[in-house]
C-alpha cells in the first residue's frame, strides 16, 4: 500500500461521506446514527471477536483488519450508501446482474481514488476468512443499534427482531459471537456503552455544521495512525495494526467520563495527569472488571491509559489532531461561519514544531493542503469570542 497525500485525501473524503450518511433512514432521522460511527463500532467488536478466535487457537491474520475496514468504508461511502446488501442482492437477482460486477465497481472506485495496488490489496482482504469475523461484528453492531431503538420501530419491531436474530445465527460458530451478542452477558453491556459514544458530539461548544461523534472519531484517528505507521516502516504491518487498534480505543474512557477539552487540561496545572488517572480508574471499574480475563489483557494492550503504550503517545496524539483538523474542514465545507474551526485547524502546526506530537511527512503534506483549502473562507468567518477593538 503506497502511503501518500492522495491516500489521506481519499480516506478523508470517504469518511466525510460516511458522517453524512444516516442509518435506519426508513424509520428515523437521528443524526447520531451515521455510517462512520457504525463502521467504528464494527471495528471495536471485530477486535474482541478476533481475540476470541485467536485464543481459541484459530489462525487470525490481524494485519488484514485495517484493510477490511478501509474496504468497507469505501464500499459504504461510494457503492452501497444507505442501501442494505440484501436489497442490492435482490436487485441484482431480479435484473440478472452479477454481484461480482458490484464488487468490481467498488474495486474500480477505490483504484480511481487511491491506486490499483491499494485497490487490489483491500479487495483481497475483503475476500479473506478474517472478513467473516468483521461481518459477524457488523451483525452484532446492528443488533445493538436495533435494541437501542426498539420503541422507534413500533409495529415493525417483531419482524425486524426476527430478521436480526436470524442473521445472527449464521455466525454462531465464531468464537465469542454467542457471548457478545447475548443482551444479558456483561460484555454486551460494555458494547452498549461503546455505542453510546455516538451520542457524544465533538466540538460541542462550537457552532457546528454537522455532528462528529466520539465513536466515528475513533475510526478516523485509527486510519491516520495506520497510514502514518506504514509511512514510518512499510514492512512492519504488525506495528501498524497495533496502532490502528490503539486509535480505535483511544477515547473509549469517554463512555464513562465524557470529554474535557484539551485547552482546559493544559491550562490548569496538574489537571491532565489527574484526568488520565481518573480515566484509568473508570476503565478498571467499568471495562477491565467486566471483560473475561482472557480478553482483558488484550484490551489493556491497546488502551492509552496506564503505561502500556507510553512510547507511542506523541504519535497517537498526532493522528488524533490530524483527525480533528479534518473535522474542522468538514465543518467549514458544511457552511459554518464559526472562526473557531479555522483557528483550531491551525493548532496542529505549533505542536509538530515543538515536538509535542509526531506527524509523518506525507501526513504533513495532507495537513498543509487542508490549510490551503480553507484559507479562502477566512474572510467570511465570524470570531464571536473576540470583542472588536472599536466596540465600546
Amino acid at each position: 500500500m503506497k502511503i501518500s497525500k492522495k491516500l489521506y485525501w481519499a480516506t478523508d473524503n470517504a469518511s466525510m461521506r460516511l458522517v453524512l450518511l444516516r442509518r435506519w433512514s426508513s424509520v428515523m432521522t437521528d443524526d447520531q446514527y451515521d455510517e462512520l460511527a457504525k463502521q467504528a463500532f464494527n471495528c471495536l467488536i471485530t477486535f474482541f471477536l478476533g481475540w476470541y478466535s485467536t485464543l481459541a487457537g484459530h489462525p487470525v491474520n490481524w494485519n488484514l483488519f485495517p484493510k477490511i475496514a478501509l474496504y468497507r468504508a469505501f464500499q459504504k461511502a461510494y457503492v452501497l450508501s444507505d442501501i442494505s446488501e440484501t436489497t442490492i442482492e435482490e436487485i441484482c437477482k431480479m435484473g440478472e446482474v452479477s454481484l461480482a460486477d458490484v464488487q468490481q465497481a467498488t474495486k474500480e472506485i477505490i483504484a480511481e481514488r487511491t491506486d490499483e495496488a491499494t485497490a487490489e490489496e483491500l479487495c483481497k482482504a475483503w475476500e479473506s476468512e478474517e472478513a467473516r469475523i468483521f461481518r459477524a461484528a457488523t451483525k452484532i453492531a446492528t443488533y445493538v443499534e436495533f435494541i437501542e431503538n426498539k420503541s422507534t420501530f413500533n409495529s415493525d419491531f417483531e419482524w425486524k427482531l426476527h430478521a436480526n436474530v436470524a442473521a445472527l445465527r449464521h455466525y454462531e460458530d465464531i468464537p465469542g459471537f454467542v457471548e457478545l451478542s447475548n443482551p444479558v452477558n456483561p460484555s454486551f453491556k460494555v458494547l452498549q456503552t461503546f455505542s453510546k459514544l455516538r451520542n457524544q458530539n465533538r466540538w460541542a461548544s462550537y457552532s457546528r455544521a454537522l455532528d462528529c461523534s466520539v465513536l466515528g472519531h475513533l475510526l478516523h484517528t485509527a486510519f491516520y495512525a495506520y497510514f502514518m505507521s506504514l509511512e514510518q516502516d512499510a514492512d512492519n504491518e504488525v506495528e501498524a495494526t497495533r496502532r490502528f487498534f490503539i486509535g480505535m480505543f483511544h477515547d473509549i474512557p469517554e463512555g464513562w467520563t465524557k470529554d474535557i477539552p484539551s485547552p482546559i487540561k493544559d491550562r490548569i496545572k496538574g489537571f491532565r495527569d489527574a484526568d488520565e488517572a481518573y480515566e484509568l480508574k473508570v476503565v478498571k471499574e467499568n471495562l477491565y472488571s467486566v471483560l473475561p480475563d482472557s480478553i482483558k489483557a488484550a484490551t489493556k494492550a491497546v488502551m492509552m491509559e496506564g503505561d502500556e503504550n507510553a512510547d507511542v503517545k506523541p504519535f497517537m496524539k498526532g493522528a488524533d489532531y490530524m483527525s480533528a483538523t479534518s473535522e474542522c474542514l468538514w465543518m467549514l465545507i458544511g457552511g459554518t461561519r464559526d472562526y473557531n474551526f479555522y483557528r483550531a485547524a491551525h493548532d496542529l502546526q505549533p505542536k509538530i514544531e515543538d515536538g509535542r506530537v509526531v506527524v509523518t511527512p506525507e501526513a504533513q503534506k495532507y495537513y498543509r493542503s487542508i490549510l490551503k483549502k480553507i484559507e479562502p473562507v477566512k474572510s467570511s468567518l465570524i470570531f464571536y469570542d473576540k470583542l472588536d477593538e472599536d466596540e465600546e
